[in-house]
């Protein structure tokens, strides 16, 4: 069977009929046509599919529900399991996205098909972790490490930041990330053109999450959190313009 490329999101509450519709439409028209976008919705979400997502269900787009609630990580942690063979592309709610999006990062990956992929890996404080708001691939099976898939884990030292975890699990794996566009990364400013949010006033620092992840100072604890279960990383916290 060859591999597939399928595009996860999550979304929540009202960003569920508000947000997500726009984002997924945006990705139902790119460039290069993924096999499918799957939206997973936890077991909180008891309401009907709002009519802007169940108008957009189709063979390239369905909906899974009745997951567990592990926050951000149920944009990865399930897809990663159901589709361990493919590559797994993870996207944000609440973005436009640009429609060469998905064209450039599988570009990039036929380059560098043992690679993770973004666009942007800048971050509060010159942190180097990948932006999922963006748009990041990951290689089939790419993620090695035997916590990857840890519930406990996850939710104890990262519970509101999946890019960490992600990162942090990339570190482990021995597995650089590289940016989709082989020259400089784009300015924030520059990227948000590329691939402007729904509502501009949540992305001042990033996401909404990052926002509240950087005005909460709950990055810099679950850094720390992370850190002192993994020491190694260490090592790595030092920001590269090109690989990490």
């Amino acid at each position: 069977m060859s591999m597939k490329t399928i595009v996860s999101i999550t979304s929540h509450g009202r960003r569920v009929a508000e947000a997500a519709p726009i984002a997924i439409s945006t990705l139902l028209r790119q460039t290069y046509q993924p096999d499918k976008i799957v939206l997973y919705l936890d077991n909180d979400y008891t309401d009907d599919l709002p009519p802007p997502i169940n108008h957009l269900i189709s063979d390239k787009f369905e909906v899974r529900r009745e997951y567990e609630n592990i926050g951000p990580h149920s944009k990865w942690f399930w897809a990663m399991q159901e589709f361990p063979d493919d590559l797994v592309i993870l996207a944000d709610d609440d973005m436009q996205y640009n429609p060469d999006t998905i064209q450039l990062l599988v570009e990039r990956h036929k380059q560098f098909p043992d690679k993770i992929v973004c666009f942007c890996k800048h971050w509060h404080n010159d942190r180097i972790w990948p932006l999922h708001l963006l748009g990041v691939l990951y290689p089939p099976r790419i993620l090695s490490h035997v916590d990857l898939f840890n519930k406990e884990l996850i939710t104890t030292l990262t519970p509101i930041h999946d890019e960490m975890w992600l990162w942090a699990m990339s570190r482990l794996s021995n597995v650089d990330i590289i940016y989709a566009r082989d020259i400089d990364p784009m300015s924030w400013e520059e990227l948000m053109e590329f691939s402007p949010p729904i509502d501009p006033g949540h992305h001042c620092c990033g996401t909404s999450l990052a926002s509240c992840n950087v005005g909460q100072n709950q990055e810099n604890r679950q850094l720390k959190n992370i850190i002192k279960y993994y020491p190694q990383l260490l090592d790595y916290l030092e920001l590269s313009t090109k690989t990490v």
